[in-house]
């Protein structure tokens, strides 16, 4: 189940249009999204929220710039306080897949193409295919229902409404096929009122009766360990560089304080706005100091932007926006050990 303070909006005609929370979870491919989160911070007794910005794959650049300006424009509504979180189709962070457990679920078309979430009622009219991956951070793709959207390295749910079958490629993973039960038995309990069966299939003939016959041989796929290997990144901070972005001299200029890390708090000036460039990790961290400039603010996100092609990472390297005394651990890990002693008060 999703965080109950936790609010979604997809961006329609460029403007911000709230989801109902019975399609929480589901995101469609060709659209962006707000994803608001607010909470209290258990360390500081304090309200704090994430916001993020989520590009599906087939979103186009215009739904992603208004995706953009209006996750400025909330953030700015709440004093700056969130911390902001770019995330792409298929490379969400931990933290984003952990709010929809158990799975975060894919379908294809968006607003453009006139999709949109539908509660149903009437469960027998229900037909999909979804294709599930993931050990823990878990994704369910809705797509075609025929015979070539199966692979032999991965396992599948066949949603027929009232019952719900799930299929494991012979090659799958025990995990994957665990958490391919879980993701069913999700769907019964929480969207068909726990009234639907959950079942397994486990032979082709079964398998003709909803794809129709089967005329060639299913696809090999990828398999799990290739997968971890070839899109995992190296959690480092040794390869990391500071920058400053600061529009004293009247324009705004970038320049590097250290390539080395741990870096010293000390380097931080609360008057301007810092980049975090952490290579090995494909990640970029924008920090705005409280007294920072409206212009060096408001620029820190596109200046991160171009980081990205600056340093010759990804295009689908992250980006975290945050605000001086809203920092992440994460960030935090990447200077000494006493910018978690230092109290706010005395910064």
């Amino acid at each position: 189940m999703a965080p109950k303070n936790m609010k979604i909006w997809r961006i329609e005609k460029f403007e911000m249009v709230e989801q109902p929370r019975d399609s929480f979870g589901y995101f469609f491919t060709g659209d962006s999204y707000i994803v608001f989160n607010e909470y209290v911070n258990k360390e500081t007794g304090t309200r704090a929220y994430d916001l993020h910005y989520w590009i599906g794959s087939k979103s186009t650049q215009d739904e992603y710039g208004a995706c953009a300006e209006h996750a400025v424009m909330l953030d700015n509504q709440y004093g700056g306080v969130p911390v902001q979180h770019r995330e792409e189709e298929g490379r969400e962070s931990e933290l984003f897949m952990g709010y929809f457990k158990p799975a975060v679920k894919y379908e294809e078309g968006g607003v453009a193409s006139g999709f949109k979430h539908v509660k149903v009622n009437d469960y027998g009219t229900i037909s999909r295919l979804m294709w599930v991956r993931g050990r823990q951070n878990v994704r369910a793709t809705i797509v075609p229902m025929n015979w070539s959207s199966l692979n032999q390295s991965d396992c599948f749910i066949i949603d027929m409404g009232n019952t719900i079958y799930t299929w494991n490629g012979p090659k799958c993973n025990r995990f994957e096929a665990l958490k391919a039960t879980v993701v069913a038995k999700d769907i019964r309990n929480n969207e068909r009122a726990g009234k639907a069966v959950v079942k397994q299939l486990t032979s082709d003939k079964q398998l003709e009766e909803f794809l129709g016959r089967k005329t060639g041989e299913i696809s090999p796929g990828e398999p799990e360990p290739f997968r971890l290997a070839s899109s995992s990144r190296i959690q480092t901070t040794s390869n990391c560089k500071l920058y400053r972005v600061s529009d004293d001299s009247g324009a705004l200029v970038t320049s590097m304080i250290s390539d080395k890390s741990p870096f010293s708090q000390s380097m931080l000036d609360a008057g301007n706005v810092y980049i975090i460039s952490n290579v090995d990790a494909e990640q970029i961290f924008v920090w705005k100091g409280k007294a920072a400039s409206v212009d060096e603010k408001k620029e820190s996100m596109k200046i991160a932007s171009d980081f990205i092609k600056k340093e010759g990472l990804s295009r689908h390297a992250k980006i975290t926006v945050m605000s001086q005394f809203s920092e992440t651990a994460l960030f935090k890990m990447m200077f000494d050990s006493r910018f978690n002693k230092c109290a706010a008060g005395s910064w």
